[in-house]
């Protein structure tokens, strides 16, 4: 029986607060559909502290310290969704001190003036006490920050008790319920101090808030740092033509937790996540395992285990961390990266390969044929020459530095087997440590064609990236173009209603969700399976809309004549706009308030329609512009007359060859179109395997359809960045406008990126709102009213690692205007033959002869910025701008070690050259 406490009471303060609560283990309502639990208040717990329970276990009460009560509140990824939670719980079992003391602990960490209540729970007896320390949060904690508050909370307690206290990691769970006061053997109860309660304010500055954050950022720090490596690898593995890496390879087979025990690690508890290292002088257990999404992975806080060296360190709160190699280097090879690479490359067969044998009698055969032929060797011929030499490369490279591609500063040091500040050279150290702290991207090759990049992981709302990944493997076809589209998607069904205000003193400044992108690929690349997995979901929509409409149009017909002349005739519903004009589609807009939705798997058609009836002299450009804009549209149609859509505002999506919009592009007029979409550059696409979807795309479809339904919260005119989202803005919109306004940019490329402010703001909102959705029940998601720093560094580092490197490959690949990049080649070279590690403006101006031809050092300048940000220098402060300085990234010289041998020869013979031509002169 459900037992209730509070019908329906009406909070005044904190602790008249209705939690929920039940009778006994057993007592649930999850299939029980409307249904909702007991509430007991903080106050009546301080009662049943005076005055306990006496029952049974299995009949006692409970409460989950959460406000949220309904069927589901005992699930704990409910409550991490919904529920705030108002009690900061405490739970100590066997081989812990009496409850004085623990209470005089719990005091030490929380600070005078909150009321603390503890008691015995039912187990305890004088020889073994157990007992649960509660203390009322004047504020509520919501459930997404409910177990890093936990954590942080039971660390400090760790601390100062020096391992004394051990807290039940149970209770780190959202939806985990804790027993009321029930007297058992033994049962004594502590209130303090005694009479009016007092919550427990959790300002920015308490210690709790603030160990909380440095576990968050560390937390965020390692999942980054591990989806860097794990990319790297897999780069590495692909370059070298493995099928998988050693290192993940060798995660794959083993569990930490194992390692852990083999190693000598103590665990707290048999199911703990929580273990000791056999380097730790204190009591506390400082390594936690995590899962990862395809292997665990560990983080310590013990210094101890820092100073030996155990996995990277972190760059926050004095941690490190690592995955089951990163032991297996420490614990099995003394820390020697290289060893364990090539001893577990051996073991499992992944070594590097001998090289086949080429006899003097097959080198002679085709010496001879070659002398007799006169001409090249065919293609057999040429691979037994060459078998040898490639397989001896494939040797080097299976024996070289790991991770190459990973610029991070700690990743640099690792690969290179020195610690973190042995580098020599303060200013280098501090500028390198700065550079690698704000993520540089690999320095592009100013020299080769312009490559799409990979999607970065981490980044992207989770039900997004999950159905990028899962398509990715199972279509055999590149996640990034999944990813862009889930997004044109998302921003296509959501309200034009739920708008964004970038500024805070701009109120004319607003926009929507819509997004235009545009697969760029050969037939080969396989783009219309991505446009139809990317929007299945909104065609279903758009399917329904369509019943409606021969409904509502069945019902007008069959109306007497009389009554139908006086009946309008029911609006066309629309969502998904296909091969339509300018004229067909207005009628659309007008009756579309929440916009509409172009999806095009051939765009020359989208291209090729326009102004087609005007020779020429149409203005459907301006009015697709328009449509991007979410403008007003009025015209003068003959036989019609004025026509006004109040917002004309259309997402798009489609697909189109190189050859195709490298024709729109170069033979067409240029008013922004094609700079208003966002390009991702495909490549040949894989195997398509026959195989079960997953529940990934389950998941995205379901988002799709919240999102359909989501609607802006009638008390919310629009939504605004928090203060740190609102500066990370404002560097954006300053990093965009230093990139357009670099001279070595074609225009077409510069005036794309001038719509990268606009297009930060629109991600922001789709991040937003699935990360908000409640996919069960859309209208009654409680949509945030600001967007918060979180969400928007991560969209803006999904532009700079995604969005801006796919638009440098398509602009300068595929449009082919890459051009402009003399000077930066030029000093480019310089640094790579004289292996600089910084350069300064001087030394530039008087040693590379495409700079030596500049004007102005200002125009040098330039040239250095362009490097700058195509992540080759990062700049150092100088007292004069003559003196101005830059350091090398370190990377340039390991990615492009061939290329410095190519500038150097090429350098040489020049030389060569020049005494040839002055011998012959005298």
């Amino acid at each position: 029986m459900n037992k209730a406490l509070h019908p329906a009471p009406v909070a005044v303060n904190f602790g008249d607060v209705p939690l929920c609560c039940g009778l006994g283990i057993s007592d649930t309502l999850k299939d029980r559909e409307g249904a909702v639990y007991s509430g007991v208040t903080f106050h009546e717990i301080v009662e049943l502290a005076e005055n306990p329970q006496e029952v049974p276990k299995e009949s006692a009460l409970w409460v989950i310290p959460s406000d949220y009560r309904e069927a589901d509140a005992r699930a704990h990824a409910v409550q991490a969704e919904r529920g705030k939670l108002w009690l900061l719980p405490l739970d100590l079992d066997a081989g812990n001190p009496p409850l004085d003391v623990a209470m005089k602990l719990v005091r030490t960490v929380i600070g005078e003036g909150p009321t603390l209540v503890g008691y015995s729970t039912h187990g305890s007896s004088p020889e073994v006490p157990k007992s649960r320390v509660l203390v009322p949060l004047a504020e509520p904690v919501a459930g997404a920050s409910w177990r890093l508050t936990v954590e942080a909370y039971n660390d400090l307690l760790e601390t100062v008790s020096s391992g004394l206290l051990i807290p039940d990691e149970k209770l780190h769970s959202t939806g985990q319920v804790m027993f009321l006061p029930n007297r058992g053997e033994h049962y004594e109860y502590r209130i303090d101090p005694a009479g009016t309660i007092v919550g427990l304010n959790l300002t920015e500055d308490h210690p709790i808030s603030i160990r909380r954050e440095q576990l968050r950022l560390i937390e965020d720090e390692v999942k980054l740092s591990l989806s860097k490596r794990a990319v790297a690898r897999m780069k590495q593995a692909s370059k070298r033509g493995a099928g998988k890496d050693v290192i993940g390879a060798y995660n794959e087979a083993h569990e930490v937790e194992d390692l852990l025990a083999r190693f000598g690690y103590q665990r707290k508890s048999p199911t703990s996540e929580h273990w000791r290292s056999p380097h730790q002088t204190s009591g506390s257990y400082a390594t936690r395992v995590y899962e990862g999404m395809t292997s665990q992975y560990w983080i310590s806080q013990s210094e101890s285990d820092r100073k030996a060296g155990v996995g990277p360190a972190t760059k926050q709160g004095g941690a490190c961390h690592g995955d089951a190699f990163d032991l297996f280097v420490h614990y099995e090879h003394g820390g020697d990266f290289k060893a364990a690479v090539r001893g577990y490359a051996e073991a499992i067969g992944l070594g590097p390969k001998k090289p086949p044998e080429v006899t003097e009698g097959q080198r002679r055969e085709v010496k001879e044929r070659m002398q007799a032929k006169k001409a090249e060797p065919d293609e057999a011929e040429s691979r037994v020459i060459e078998s040898g030499a490639e397989d001896r490369t494939l040797q080097q490279r299976e024996t070289a530095r790991l991770d190459r591609d990973d610029p991070q500063y700690a990743e640099f040091c690792r690969r290179h087997g020195f610690e973190p500040g042995e580098m020599s050279g303060g200013i280098e150290e501090a500028v390198m440590r700065e550079a690698m702290d704000n993520e540089i991207a690999p320095p592009l090759d100013l020299w080769g064609s312009f490559e799409a990049p990979d999607l970065p992981l981490g980044l992207l709302p989770k039900v997004i990236e999950d159905f990028a990944l899962s398509q990715g493997r199972l279509k055999g076809i590149e996640p990034g173009a999944f990813a862009m589209a889930a997004l044109a998607c998302c921003g296509a069904v959501l309200d034009d209603k739920i708008i964004l205000r970038p500024k805070v003193h701009d109120a004319k400044w607003q926009e929507s969700a819509r997004l235009w992108v545009m697969l760029v690929g050969d037939p080969s690349a396989r783009k219309s399976p991505v446009l139809d997995a990317a929007t299945w979901r909104a065609e279903e929509e758009h399917d329904r809309l369509m019943g409606n409409n021969a409904t509502n149009l069945a019902q007008w017909n069959a109306l007497p004549k009389d009554e139908r002349a006086t009946t309008p005739k029911p609006p066309l519903q629309w969502l998904i706009l296909k091969d339509a004009t300018p004229e067909a589609s207005q009628e659309l807009f007008m009756n579309a308030p929440k916009g509409l939705f172009m999806v095009e798997d051939e765009m020359s058609r989208f291209f090729g329609s326009m102004n087609q009836f005007k020779g020429g002299k149409g203005a459907d450009r301006g009015y697709w512009t328009k449509a991007y804009d979410g403008k007003k549209f009025s015209a003068n149609r003959v036989g019609r007359g004025h026509i006004v859509v109040p917002k004309l505002s259309m997402s798009m999506l489609g697909a189109v060859q190189p050859e195709v919009i490298r024709h729109v592009a170069m033979n067409t007029e240029d008013n922004g179109l094609v700079q208003r979409m966002i390009p991702v550059v495909m490549g040949s696409s894989g195997v398509d395997q026959d195989i079960p979807s997953g529940p990934e795309t389950e998941a995205y479809d379901n988002a799709v359809g919240g999102l359909y339904l989501l609607r802006m919260p009638p008390d919310l005119a629009f939504l605004s960045f928090d203060a740190d989202a609102q500066a990370i803005r404002q560097e954006l919109a300053l990093r965009h406008h230093k990139l357009k306004a670099l001279d070595q940019l074609s225009n077409k490329l510069a005036e794309h990126i001038g719509k990268y402010d606009g297009m930060f703001a629109r991600l922001c909102i789709i991040w937003h709102c699935l990360e908000h959705l409640r996919v069960e029940h859309p209208m009654k998601t409680p949509l945030a009213a600001q967007v918060t720093e979180d969400t928007a560094r991560r969209v803006g580092d999904f532009m700079a690692r995604f969005i801006l490197p796919q638009a440098i490959a398509f602009y300068g690949s595929t449009l082919d205007l890459g051009q402009g990049f003399e000077g930066p080649q030029a000093v480019a070279s310089y640094i790579l033959t004289k292996k600089l590690p910084r350069i300064t403006l001087r030394e530039a101006r008087s040693n590379v002869r495409a700079l030596k031809n500049l004007k102005t050092p200002k125009e040098a300048e330039d040239v250095m910025a362009t490097l700058v940000q195509f992540g080759w220098l990062v700049p150092v402060d100088g007292p004069r701008r003559d003196s101005r300085e830059w350091t090398v990234n370190p990377a340039v010289h390991e990615l492009y070690e061939d290329r410095a041998r190519i500038e150097a020869e090429r350098i040489e013979r020049a030389k060569e050259g020049m005494q040839v031509a002055f011998a012959r002169q005298k």
